[in-house]
């Protein structure tokens, strides 16, 4: 009985020892959108490791764009190249190789994607997922920033975002949507604007 014992305290050594787990400290995007209805791109993910990690993924679902391009992941202003850029089962997915340890880091995400910006009656329109539905962990902090290339008037400016989130003109260009809580695992948090 005291071997059982004894082995059973190793095993649970063992497994504390190597558990690991993250989370999402915060999740800003920027999009800049330019005059030929492209945008421009820039996420900044900043990771919290609790034990070893060594790469992560970022997943594009075409049903709110039709293409990215020219994928490009940075830390500290240096590019990571250890990529792999793929599509599969209708998405796009960047993966990144890394090595981190209990540690928090940001990895900056660059790229362009073609038909977020859709022409309605009167206005036009983009949907954006700011935090992707894919996530497995919480994301502590999410903000969207909407760079427009002229000035707006935020009077005609029609929004809605899922969950509630707050709202901020920055200047005569730029939006900012903010979530006001916490992201569980696989609650996106979506942003439509009308301009």
């Amino acid at each position: 009985m005291k071997k059982i014992l004894l082995l059973l305290i190793i095993l649970v050594s063992i497994n504390l020892a190597y558990a690991k787990d993250y989370y999402w400290e915060d999740i800003t995007t920027h999009l800049y959108i330019n005059k030929d209805s492209t945008v421009d791109v820039i996420e900044n993910q900043t990771f919290n490791f609790q034990g070893p990690f060594a790469f992560a993924f970022r997943y594009f679902h075409f049903d709110e764009i039709d293409s990215v391009e020219n994928i490009k992941i940075y830390e500290n202003e240096k590019e990571i190249t250890n990529k792999n850029i793929y599509n599969e089962k209708g998405k796009g997915f960047v993966k990144w190789f890394y090595n981190a340890n209990d540690e928090v880091r940001t990895f900056t995400l660059n790229y362009k994607v073609t038909g977020l910006v859709k022409p309605e009656f009167k206005k036009d329109k983009i949907f954006w997922t700011a935090v992707f539905k894919d996530h497995e962990k919480k994301v502590k902090n999410a903000r969207l920033y909407i760079h427009f290339p002229e000035n707006i008037n935020p009077e005609e400016i029609i929004f809605r975002t899922s969950p509630d989130s707050l709202f901020e003109v920055i200047d005569e260009s730029t939006l900012l949507f903010a979530s006001d809580s916490q992201l569980e695992p696989y609650t996106p948090f979506d942003v439509e604007v009308k301009f």
